[in-house]
């Protein structure tokens, strides 16, 4: 879903910063719609301040016991983007594509999520459901005091931008998912094409100890998980910096704990049109088609 009830989803190259140009002009095509709908709705129905925060930094936001850390740029009266990062990184992901979007008056929020967070790191595998990754999402929603946000997800946060967009679709102006197709189209593609390939480090997540071992090591300096990284399109900087960021106890462990959660979820219809990167490395073609 790109545009309320089913317009375009960005699913580009596995790079988020080869996504920026690409991720504005959809946002300002979103809004330059936005201003047309509203001319034909009333008052009543659609606000253009139901996207507008209300003027309070979010700096961090709690939901339960967990405390999650968030990156708050941009003026706050104005219209909400929340980016969600994917897998292994952090919101410092996002630092490349901040700045183009508050330029353009947009107010950027992009938290470490669930297992990301320092102080959200629960032990737990049904802890890290989807159904808890988008109830984090709109708890961040009704902290930044707007009704509806353009969200944003790419790798893993696209993941949990395709489950938003099923479950709360009155609180999303937008949906963008960068870098990985819908569930339903991702799972069979599975048995249909070569994506199963693609995916091997899916399934060696499920297991336990072995990945932590491979990708972080006995040492904890994660220099597995920066070849891996190197090796699926980032820059060497940003894999050392990622692969840092994961050697902290504990962190890389609820990051795969994303992974080990998957088959606890339940899926949705995808929507009618999707676009792809053809240049990503870890989805192919055919898991960005629909499959109905």
């Amino acid at each position: 879903m790109a545009e309320e009830q089913g317009g375009r989803t960005l699913s580009a190259r596995h790079s988020i910063h080869d996504d920026v140009d690409v991720l504005s002009c959809a946002l300002e095509r979103c809004r330059a719609l936005t201003q047309q709908d509203q001319r034909a709705r009333s008052a009543e129905q659609f606000r253009e301040v139901e996207i507008s925060g209300r003027g309070l930094r979010v700096d961090q936001y709690r939901r339960g016991e967990l405390v999650f850390d968030v990156i708050d740029a941009g003026l706050t009266d104005g219209p909400v983007v929340i980016l969600l990062h994917g897998f292994p990184q952090m919101n410092t992901s996002w630092d490349a594509v901040i700045p183009k979007l508050t330029a353009r008056g947009y107010r950027c929020l992009a938290p470490n999520q669930r297992g990301y967070s320092r102080g959200a790191r629960p032990t737990r595998r049904r802890d890290y459901r989807m159904s808890e990754l988008v109830g984090d999402v709109r708890t961040l929603i009704d902290s930044s005091g707007a009704q509806r946000v353009h969200l944003v997800g790419h790798d893993f946060g696209a993941l949990v931008t395709w489950f938003a967009a099923a479950q709360m679709p009155d609180r999303l102006a937008t949906a963008s998912a960068l870098s990985t197709p819908h569930p339903i189209g991702g799972l069979k593609a599975l048995v249909s094409s070569r994506q199963a390939f693609a995916s091997w480090y899916v399934y060696v997540f499920q297991l336990p100890l072995i990945p932590e071992r491979v990708f972080v090591g006995s040492r904890g300096t994660a220099t597995g998980l920066s070849k891996f990284l190197r090796a699926h399109g980032q820059t060497p900087e940003c894999a050392e910096r990622d692969a840092r960021a994961m050697a902290a106890p504990g962190a890389f462990t609820a990051a795969v704990n994303w992974y080990r959660a998957m088959p606890l979820n339940s899926l949705s219809s995808p929507p009618p049109h999707q676009d792809y990167g053809p240049d990503d490395a870890c989805v192919q073609r055919r898991g960005h088609l629909p499959q109905c």
